[in-house]
Formats: C-alpha cells, sequence, structure tokens
C-alpha cells in the first residue's frame, strides 16, 4: 500500500471528511507564486538561444500558456510521503495545530484523466541541461515539445521546495464541464477556480493530529469518524498511554514532533 499525506487544518479536515471530496485547485493558483512559470520561463530563456521559426512557434505558445489561455488547465492537489514532517506541519497544518490524512494513494485514482506522480526539486542549470537533451533529441519538433511540456511543467518545482517531498495527483478539466456552483471556492485574497477529488470510502487509512493540536482532538476525532464510538467506553480509550488509536475503521494517531 502506498501511503500519501495530506496537511490541512481540523477545519479543511472536517469538511474533507463529511463531503468526501478533496479540492483540485487550478495550478496557477497554488501557494508558489512560481508554480509553472519557473519551467515555462526557463524553457523560454533556452529557446531564445535559437532563430529558428519553429522556435518561436514553440515560444508563442509557452506565452499562451503563461498567460492561461489554454481550454483544458490542469488542476492538482498536493500530498507529501513524509508521514511527519515539521515543515508541513508548520506551513500546511494550521502552523501544526491542524491534522495529517493519510490516504491509499491507488484508491483515490479513480478515472484515466488523473495521474499521479512525484514533484521534482530543479535548478535554473539543470534545466537548461534536460532542454539541451531534448533538443538533441527531437530538434524544434513541435509536437514533441508541446507533449513534453504538457507532461512535465506541472511537475518541476524550484529546489528550495525539496524539504516537502511532494507528490501530487493532476487532471486536465475542460472548463465547460465544471458547475458553475463548484467552480470556485474563496480565499481571503482571491476567488480559485478548483475541480472536486471524489474519495471513495476506504481510501483515507490514518487521521494524524498535529503536535499542538489540543490534547484530546484524537478523541473527539474518534467519535466522530468511528461508528463504533459510545460514551460508555471512551473513558477506557482515554486511558490509553498509546499514541495509537487503532477502533476498526482507521487510525487516529498523533504527531511525535517537539514543536511547542
Amino acid at each position: 500500500m502506498d501511503k500519501i499525506w495530506h496537511y490541512t487544518s481540523h477545519h479543511a479536515a472536517f469538511e474533507i471528511w463529511k463531503s468526501k471530496k478533496l479540492r483540485m485547485t487550478r495550478i496557477d493558483y497554488m501557494n508558489d507564486s512560481k508554480e509553472q512559470v519557473f519551467f515555462l520561463e526557463e524553457l523560454d530563456k533556452f529557446l531564445t538561444n535559437f532563430d529558428e521559426k519553429e522556435a518561436n512557434h514553440i515560444r508563442s505558445t509557452i506565452k499562451m500558456t503563461h498567460h492561461r489561455l489554454w481550454f483544458n488547465a490542469t488542476h492538482v492537489i498536493s500530498f507529501s510521503t513524509d508521514s511527519d514532517s515539521v515543515s508541513q506541519w508548520e506551513r500546511y497544518g494550521n502552523d501544526a495545530k491542524g491534522v495529517a490524512i493519510c490516504f491509499d494513494k491507488s484508491k483515490l485514482l479513480t478515472n484515466k484523466m488523473q495521474s499521479c506522480n512525484f514533484v521534482e526539486y530543479k535548478s535554473s542549470n539543470q534545466l537548461i541541461k534536460e532542454f539541451k537533451i531534448f533538443h538533441n533529441q527531437h530538434a524544434f519538433n513541435y509536437d514533441a515539445w508541446i507533449e513534453m511540456i504538457n507532461e512535465r511543467s506541472h511537475l518541476i518545482k524550484q529546489e528550495h521546495f525539496r524539504s516537502e517531498s511532494e507528490i501530487r495527483i493532476s487532471q486536465k478539466v475542460d472548463k465547460t464541464n465544471i458547475s458553475k456552483e463548484s467552480q470556485f471556492f474563496v480565499r481571503d485574497d482571491t476567488l480559485c477556480p478548483y475541480h472536486d477529488l471524489i474519495i471513495p470510502e476506504d481510501a483515507i487509512i490514518e487521521i494524524k493530529m498535529g503536535p499542538k493540536a489540543r490534547y484530546n482532538a484524537k478523541y473527539s476525532w474518534l467519535e466522530y469518524t468511528s461508528p463504533n464510538f459510545t460514551n460508555n467506553n471512551a473513558n477506557i480509550w482515554r486511558d490509553l498511554d498509546d499514541e495509537t488509536l487503532d477502533i476498526v475503521d482507521i487510525q487516529i494517531t498523533r504527531s511525535s514532533c517537539s514543536l511547542i
């Protein structure tokens, strides 16, 4: 079983559990302002070294993509392979007061339009080297370059994000197939386009409390998620010293990080 972790707040986790849905955000609304743009800008720099009209044709397509002039936008949802990451808790887990939800990766992929891939962390020099190799193999074959852009541009991030150990599920979404009722959610600074990823009943394996979460948070999650929870035996579980509560369906655990 391949386990992947989604760090979030209690509020968001509650909505995820209740709705059995995850939000796949359009890639240009992620928390990294250089999401996909880093790859496209470095490729454009590389292509400026060539005068061939084919290179300019590819650059025009890059410019269109850069400015979001597309019909099949990529939507993504991010996970980590690290089950107890300090940087993930602080950055995405509500300053370590939130939770990390563990999923069975194979059960989240529900249609052929979805893919699950590790993010690669590259420097500018590494990307340029990669583009040179690709050019040696394909010259300026337009279809080959566009296919490479579509497959790679949303999976490359700058090196300073390496600690996230990110793995992401992505999907091309035809905007005409998204109902207006479910097309946007609200953030403090904008409206974000998104697409629902349906969570199968048995895809959630574990819910881990953050290191700064309230001391009894795991018991409230146990009461909320377990059909076998009763007030009569709650006191028995509260007396357990073990960090893990494994009651029939999913594990309710607590982080071992010592953040304060």
